[in-house]
């Protein structure tokens, strides 16, 4: 049994069954299309990596791999404030703050650790990074992070499909 969707694309109205997979950087959802090796490749500039996952979780992967590479661009760009903020010139502090991004997302891929061992490996008591990160508790960052993935979630359901 085939289902009939209807949407709108530039404002004309469409409905019908079209073969359509549907992708993120990192997902897709394709029913009996094998797709993943051809999106590893076209996206190997930028992750490499894709894996695909049921249609059910789309949604909540439009908002944390979809949304979440602006999320993490707003982390990271906060990152090279900081840096200008203490005296780094901008283009320094574009690069480094990026190349610690990557560096502790290869310790979670490449290295198995959690992101919470990454934390404890870093923080010495009473030293420099648990005083940073006392700071970002107190600011909400986490918090901020969670709430924007969820909301992102809620707005990918409202924005999909109706089915007819």
């Amino acid at each position: 049994m085939e289902t009939k969707i209807s949407w709108n694309i530039g404002g004309s109205p469409m409905v019908g069954h079209l073969p359509v997979v549907r992708c993120l950087p990192t997902v897709a959802c394709s029913g009996k299309v094998k797709i993943q090796n051809i999106l590893e490749m076209s996206y190997q500039c930028y992750c490499g990596y894709c894996e695909e996952v049921p249609e059910k979780y789309i949604d909540s992967f439009t908002a944390f791999s979809g949304s979440g590479v602006a999320f993490m661009g707003m982390a990271l760009e906060a990152m090279a404030d900081g840096g200008v903020l203490v005296g780094i010139p901008r283009s320094m502090a574009d690069k480094i703050a990026a190349y610690t991004m990557i560096s502790a997302a290869k310790m979670v891929l490449k290295e198995g650790l959690q992101p919470s061992e990454i934390k404890s490996l870093v923080a010495s008591p009473g030293g420099t990074t648990i005083h940073g990160l006392k700071v970002m508790e107190d600011c909400g960052v986490r918090s901020g992070i969670m709430g924007a993935v969820q909301r992102a979630t809620e707005r990918a359901i409202e924005l999909r499909p109706k089915q007819t």
